[in-house]
């Protein structure tokens, strides 16, 4: 058994254990890696188990990523449309950097598909990045 194959074992027990900071640990360490080598059902597959355990940004992030990866552009428009709310809440809890993270994902997406909301979803980004910046600045050096 190779190291991937024992790490994919691990995430199957964590979500079947309920025990999510393990499964997200894994998940933030393989999906990226299989994105990046074009596995993308892998990746997908195993967010979507992810997420089982609750919300988390990076795992709302991959099957959008895979499904805009193999040119099924509605369905990761759908899947970051049920994650809408996601970056607000992130930034709301000061994780600003992965809340513009996924606005800007959100507002590529609604671009490639001509959403109509798409300068609703522009003026989001704008605040969120406008929010991190200011945080940035109050931060002590």
């Amino acid at each position: 058994m190779t190291t991937v194959e024992r790490w994919v074992e691990v995430h199957r027990l964590a979500v079947a254990g309920r025990e999510p900071a393990i499964a997200r640990r894994l998940e933030q360490v393989l999906a990226p890696k299989w994105l990046l080598t074009s596995r993308f059902t892998d990746a997908a597959n195993l967010a979507r188990l992810t997420l089982t355990l609750g919300p988390d940004a990076s795992a709302f992030y991959d099957p959008g990523w895979a499904e805009s990866a193999t040119g099924d552009l509605r369905q990761a428009l759908s899947i970051q449309r049920e994650n809408s709310n996601l970056d607000v809440v992130l930034a709301s809890g000061g994780r600003l950097s992965e809340a513009v993270k996924l606005q800007r994902r959100a507002v590529a997406l609604a671009e490639q598909v001509s959403r109509p909301d798409l300068d609703r979803l522009r003026a989001l980004l704008a605040q969120i990045e406008q929010a991190a910046r200011a945080q940035a600045e109050e931060a002590p050096s």
